[in-house]
């Protein structure tokens, strides 16, 4: 009984060089899919080797800002402010109806 293995080398599975994983992931910032697309592979092909080579992964939906950190944040009294410049343009008070 004969078994063949096949052993891949590096340059025929790029995405199993770890430098070249960190450089495309951390420091380019390009995606699992992205570098997969580059590579020749999947994206989950690359997830599997950053976790093999414990590169952590980034957070795929990235905390919202919030609150006074938003730049559409606008303090109440901004908005009153607001509302009653509109009410001026318009001849109303805020609080009427059409």
């Amino acid at each position: 009984m004969c078994i063949s293995v096949y052993i891949t080398s590096m340059t025929e599975s790029p995405w199993r060089e770890k430098e070249r994983l960190r450089r495309l992931y951390v420091d380019e910032g390009l995606s699992m899919a992205e570098i997969g697309d580059r590579l020749g592979c999947t994206g989950t092909t690359i997830s599997d080797w950053l976790n093999r080579y414990d590169i952590d992964a980034r957070d795929p939906d990235p905390p919202t800002m919030e609150g006074e950190d938003h730049p559409r944040f606008v303090t109440r009294e901004e908005l009153i402010e607001d509302y009653q410049n509109l009410a001026d343009e318009l001849g109303k008070t805020p609080s009427q109806e059409e």
